[in-house]
């Protein structure tokens, strides 16, 4: 299977509320450091709708991380909020991607920062000044 496939598989086991996941949840593990950003934003957020939390995945999150598009990096932000990871070097390349699209705040929308918000205050990250800023901006 290719890691789109894999992050596919996962999404749709979160939707359909699948309970034996054990098997993909190895398999991912076995290539995670074949996964590019964008199915990797997409495991993520499907880890987050199946509830699991994994922390072999973090190393890879910290390497793509400035990778990912506005969307994928708020869905992933969103999906580290849900699990609430608690892994400080992911949260710290989580912080650094966001404060980075906050600098050119073109493609980031309201419901963006919003997403974000949320999805910071669930893991203890403080960044809302510099959010505030740009909201106000974009109003």
């Amino acid at each position: 299977m290719t890691t789109q496939q894999l992050a596919n598989v996962a999404w749709a086991l979160g939707k359909l509320k699948v309970k034996d996941r054990i098997k993909l949840y190895e398999r991912v593990a076995a290539v995670i450091q074949e996964f590019h950003a964008l199915d990797l934003a997409n495991l993520v957020w499907a880890y987050a709708v199946l509830r699991h939390y994994d922390e072999r995945i973090s190393p890879r999150l910290e390497m793509v991380m400035d990778e990912f598009s506005v969307q994928e990096l708020v869905n992933t932000t969103w999906a580290i909020g849900a699990l609430q990871f608690s892994n400080a070097s992911l949260l710290s390349a989580v912080t650094r991607s966001v404060k980075e699209q906050l600098k050119s705040p073109t493609e980031l929308s309201l419901q963006h920062l919003a997403s974000l918000a949320w999805a910071l205050a669930k893991s203890s990250v403080d960044i809302m000044q510099d959010m505030c800023k740009i909201g106000q901006a974009l109003l």
